[in-house]
């Protein structure tokens, strides 16, 4: 992320959402395995909340991890971003199941998902407004951007594909939609929905 991709950004009705996994800089690189990943994040996010772009810092909780989650709120909440955290831990898109050592379990578990810091997703109001939506918003919604500048489908095995056309799809959708909603002729299947573009440091 930088200045000019920052700008571009803040012309479109979309919100994005950044991955931190820590606020200490050696532990978001051992999660990520990309060297100053952690300074990146932080970067991304204070260009955009300086453009007035609606941010969601997102945090996998996991055992690397556990004990962060109240100094990464306490930073989105600083710089103006939302903050969600979410137990959920899955496998490598080549099926490698080694990442499923890293989910937290047992007492520990139960802890987080009755503490503040837990989220769940998009309410069941948001879900009913919108009966005929897709069940998975990928390459509808959002799209998730690599540091390699790729966008990959996530939970498949597929091979991923270079952001930029991707993005200008998208890119061409939100703002075809915010067109219609300024005309008032918006498809009312989904009201005041914004698209939303996902960065993994």
């Amino acid at each position: 992320m930088d200045e000019e991709a920052a700008d571009a950004l803040a012309d479109l009705p979309a919100k994005v959402e950044v991955s931190v996994y820590s606020m200490d800089d050696a532990a978001m690189d051992r999660i990520t395995g990309c060297p100053a990943s952690g300074l990146r994040a932080r970067r991304a996010v204070s260009l955009l909340r300086a453009r007035g772009v609606e941010v969601v810092v997102k945090t996998p909780l996991m055992t690397l991890n556990r004990e962060a989650l109240p100094d990464i709120a306490a930073w989105a909440g600083a710089v103006g971003a939302a903050f969600k955290a979410f137990p959920v831990i899955v496998s490598r898109r080549d099926g490698d199941p080694r990442p499923l050592a890293l989910r937290v379990r047992g007492e520990e578990l139960r802890k987080f998902l009755a503490g503040p810091h837990f989220d769940c997703g998009e309410s069941r109001a948001a879900c009913d407004a919108d009966p005929d939506a897709p069940l998975c918003a990928a390459g509808v919604r959002f799209c998730t951007i690599t540091p390699a500048g790729e966008t990959p489908a996530p939970a498949t095995r597929g091979r991923a594909h270079d952001s930029r056309g991707v993005c200008a799809a998208v890119r061409v959708g939100v703002v075809v939609r915010a067109r219609d909603r300024r005309a008032g002729t918006a498809d009312p299947s989904g009201p005041g929905r914004r698209e939303s573009l996902r960065m993994t440091p």
